[in-house]
């Protein structure tokens, strides 16, 4: 794989990222703000959790596993933790890298046997 085409596919990889973490949380603003809050808890716990599981699976899929692709995801939900959530969800960026490389790990496992 060529540098270019790496730098390609992360670049992708941090666009979808960013507008997930970006996009979903922003509905938040429509509720009052004790559905936000409530809102914003099942966006950091459940919705971005799938996500990172699930892009585990598929770039490993589609691009063999890459331990780099599971810190760029990590690294990119800290911009909206200062645009939507408080500085204590920060360290639910090392979580998501975690939940990416077992999305990728498992996948990896029940594929080569």
């Amino acid at each position: 794989m060529k540098v270019v085409d790496r730098i390609e596919s992360i670049l992708w990889v941090f666009i979808i990222s960013f507008s997930i973490f970006s996009i979903i949380p922003s509905f938040g603003y429509l509720m009052d703000e004790s559905s936000a809050n409530n809102y914003a808890k099942v966006c950091v716990i459940f919705i971005n959790s799938i996500y990172c599981f699930l892009s585990g699976i598929v770039i490993t899929k589609n691009k063999g596993f890459k331990w780099y692709y599971s810190l760029v995801i990590g690294l990119t939900f800290i911009p909206s933790v200062f645009m939507y959530y408080n500085i204590g969800s920060i360290y639910f960026s090392i979580i998501y890298v975690l939940i990416v490389l077992i999305g990728s790990l498992m996948y990896l496992k029940y594929t080569r046997k």
